[in-house]
């Protein structure tokens, strides 16, 4: 039999998939659960038994992973909160395991026991993303306001190590933490492990705004990324708009693949979104098909113009900006609004990247 790279195999998958107009990726929130309340948690508002209650049971999740595959996904993403909280996390992954997906999971580490690890061993995941905030245990139990946390996580890292189970390494910057990045860069060095930093954080799910309080200024996030303190970086706000030079087409607000149909989230309840900050509309997969559910939030999607005067809609900066309409709906409650925030990180972004 002919093998050919992984990179060739998901391109040729990708494209086969996009030319009969079906999505490839799925991620699945099993559980809004997690044995940790991280400060910065945009989930854990929901991390508590009322909402836990809620959740789909094991059958009904089979039903909904019968419907995904059916549907041409492939790459499935089992995340959270900490999808490994759920008591039948093993009979659901082995579900999907049979299924054929290459699954990704998404992990606070906590609840990494040896039954979960010696069947990975056997089964392995596409990859583990390992969340570690904190190198040491002081501050990683602050951050995660749990005590006795952090030997669980590193308890559950030696055991991935010794099991040879693929994973990586990320964290969330913080100003809790953005001196901790050079630990956690040795440490995923010592481990022979990829790691990740994300400095964005979002507002929680209910709309508390709390979490945005953590973010590091824009100057702290290019010294914090690129290594590096740039005097002529300028963390004003910019100028947002350009002259019009005519009314033209409207533009469509999403310009990240949401309208592309190449992939959709579902939450712990069996709710298809397209957006994790955007959780309306949404479509229950327990009484629609993922087609017809695509379908329906795609020609939502595409419906989301920008107003005529919308400065995000003609920002110089747009090209180095991390701003999209989930944030800003999350953040505002408007999916069209500019956030200083991402305004004055943009224009540090843009000085940096022109000096480097």
């Amino acid at each position: 039999m002919k093998q050919i790279s992984y990179k060739t195999f998901s391109r040729r998958t990708h494209d086969a998939n996009h030319q009969l107009q079906r999505p490839n990726v799925c991620q699945f929130e099993l559980t809004f659960r997690c044995g940790l309340h991280c400060r910065h948690c945009y989930t854990d508002c929901y991390n508590t038994p009322r909402f836990a209650k809620r959740e789909l049971t094991f059958s009904q999740v089979a039903r909904l992973l019968d419907k995904i595959r059916d549907s041409g996904v492939l790459w499935l993403c089992l995340t959270g909160g900490d999808p490994l909280c759920r008591p039948d996390f093993l009979e659901i992954y082995a579900y999907a395991k049979a299924r054929g997906f290459l699954i990704t999971v998404f992990t606070s580490g906590q609840a990494l026991g040896p039954r979960v690890i010696e069947y990975w061993r056997q089964y392995p995941p596409f990859v583990v993303e390992l969340t570690v905030n904190a190198a040491r245990k002081s501050l990683y139990e602050a951050i995660a306001q749990t005590k006795n946390s952090y030997a669980k996580v590193m308890t559950g890292i030696e055991r991935m190590q010794r099991a040879r189970i693929p994973f990586k390494i990320k964290t969330q910057v913080t100003r809790d933490n953005q001196g901790e990045v050079p630990r956690l860069e040795k440490l995923a060095a010592r481990l022979h492990v990829s790691f990740t930093p994300n400095y964005f954080l979002n507002p929680r799910l209910d709309a508390d705004q709390s979490p945005c309080g953590l973010r590091l200024t824009p100057r702290e996030v290019i010294r914090t990324a690129y290594g590096t303190d740039m005097p002529a970086v300028s963390c004003q706000r910019p100028a947002l708009t350009r002259p019009a030079t005519g009314a033209g087409r409207a533009e469509n607000i999403f310009p990240c693949a949401v309208c592309s149909g190449d992939g959709f989230y579902v939450d712990p309840y069996g709710n298809m979104v397209l957006c994790y900050l955007i959780r309306q509309p949404r479509v229950n997969l327990l009484r629609c098909g993922v087609e017809a559910g695509l379908a329906r939030l795609q020609t939502w999607a595409l419906s989301r113009k920008f107003r005529s005067r919308s400065a995000c809609r003609r920002c110089a900066l747009k090209a180095h900006c991390s701003w999209c309409p989930g944030r800003a709906f999350l953040e505002t409650g408007d999916p069209q609004a500019a956030i200083e925030y991402y305004c004055k990180l943009a224009a540090a972004t843009a000085v940096c990247q022109r000096a480097g």
